[in-house]
């Protein structure tokens, strides 16, 4: 049951491109108001998300605000300001850990693979990065060919 009420919260918010208030996913449900909101807690976890506007918050289904694409150096500055807080959430010297991540992150846009090298942006601001690359050796290979 529970299962099937998500399922309709999601296909009910993607068929809503705009988003919609937690009354107005209740009432298209057939469902209570704490009902609904107890199932977003839930879905909140990567499925959905919500852009709070005053007062009500505006629930949306989470990939249709999600956009991937390729790293450049102009998301220099926005993956930089999530290394720094990440950092001051660890409690770390940020400004030892900082500079070599700098420079890994101004490598691989400009080295790296671009399919290996992606920004996840919600509404058009970085919400996330990666960075990754394949090593021979670590599928048991040596480096020269």
């Amino acid at each position: 049951m529970e299962e099937i009420i998500q399922n309709d919260i999601l296909k009910t918010l993607q068929s809503t491109g705009s988003g919609l208030r937690i009354e107005e996913l209740a009432e298209r449900l057939n469902l209570t108001r704490q009902t609904v909101a107890r199932y977003l807690e839930v879905l909140l976890a990567g499925k959905i998300h919500y852009n709070k506007i005053i007062p009500p918050k505006l629930w949306t289904d989470v990939s249709a605000a999600i956009s991937i694409r390729s790293l450049d150096m102009d998301d220099l500055e926005d993956i930089l300001r999530i290394q720094k807080k990440i950092l001051r959430e660890q409690r770390s010297d940020s400004s030892k850990k900082l500079s070599p991540s700098k420079e890994t992150t101004v490598f691989h846009p400009q080295h790296g693979d671009p399919l290996m090298n992606l920004r996840a942006e919600i509404d058009g601001k970085l919400a996330g990065f990666i960075f990754s690359e394949v090593r021979r050796w670590e599928f048991s290979r040596s480096e020269s060919p």
